[in-house]
């Protein structure tokens, strides 16, 4: 399992180091709603690894404040974890002089666990969820990016209260940036 975990690690930061090596692109001042797919690599008690994916929207009510909708399903090999999510909650954009932009969201919602731990083996367990975490955004440039594409990395702890389920979650993705208006600074 650590083997996994190392390999998921590699990944994550070759696949960082690729985004940040892109031709820079001039920041974008505001952003009004966006959306996001992200690989997921959930990390359950230390060395117990998976993989999942999640989808995310976001409506920006200024530069820095908006709300976020995310749905996710994520698996792990060790006691058969299976959680399948949709959470709401605030999100904040910290505005930086560089282009990389840092965000952190809380995220509230529902999630639908089933794993081999669980009272009732071999059904799934509904269960409030709580998910709070952060990552960077950077502008990706390119021949085959143009306007508001961005790279997205990060970490999130999600908790599963009801089902008594904890699982850190690092992310890698794409998010593209809709009525975006670039600066030239």
């Amino acid at each position: 399992m650590k083997i996994r975990l190392c390999y998921s690690l590699l990944v994550l930061f070759l696949f960082a180091g690729i985004c940040f090596a892109q031709r820079p692109a001039p920041a974008l001042d505001q952003a009004l709603n966006e959306v996001s797919a992200d690989l997921l690599l959930p990390i359950k008690d230390q060395s117990h690894t998976g993989i999942g994916g999640q989808f995310t929207a976001a409506h920006y009510f200024g530069d820095n404040f908006g709300f976020q909708l995310q749905g996710d399903y994520l698996a792990t090999d060790e006691y058969n974890l299976r959680d399948l999510g949709v959470r709401i909650g605030p999100v904040v954009r910290f505005r930086s002089q560089h282009s990389v932009q840092p965000y952190v969201h809380a995220l509230v919602g529902y999630a639908r666990v089933n794993a081999s731990y669980l009272k009732q083996t071999g059904s799934p367990q509904s269960s409030g969820s709580v998910l709070g975490g952060g990552g960077l955004d950077f502008p990706l440039s390119g021949k085959w990016f143009n306007g508001g594409w961005y790279g997205r990395v990060g970490a999130d702890l999600q908790d599963d209260w009801g089902a008594r389920t904890r699982i850190g979650r690092v992310f890698v993705g794409v998010s593209y940036r809709f009525n975006a208006r670039q600066s030239l600074k």
